[in-house]
């Protein structure tokens, strides 16, 4: 059990979604995770954003009891992504994290940290 005091992930991963159904069905089992605080599903892209204190074994491994192959293709601390505000850029919008890191937004999606 992780924690209340770590600072959560950004965990990215490449999933195959077919339908709304796939969709639905991943995000209901991600949230079910302890330590997963935000699911943000681009079904256009195939990918799967997941914030929070999670493992990614332990993401990959539930995303895999749904009959998908999951593939981390990108696994960071959300400092690198935070602006002098603490909001962090996401592809759905911005939500905000504790931080102190230099940055700009880049067309709406992350932050280049400077």
């Amino acid at each position: 059990m992780a924690s209340e005091s770590e600072t959560p992930r950004i965990t990215e991963l490449h999933v195959r979604m077919d339908c709304n159904g796939c969709e639905h069905k991943i995000r209901k089992t991600l949230r079910a995770i302890d330590g997963v605080s935000d699911v943000y599903v681009d079904s256009a892209n195939q990918k799967v954003t997941v914030v929070g204190i999670a493992d990614p074994e332990r993401i990959v491994k539930a995303i895999r009891k749904t009959k998908r192959v999951p593939t981390i293709f990108s696994h960071t601390d959300p400092r690198s992504y935070l602006l002098d505000s603490g909001d962090l850029a996401k592809t759905r919008g911005i939500f905000s994290l504790l931080g102190e890191q230099t940055g700009e937004i880049l067309s709406g999606i992350y932050a280049e940290i400077s």
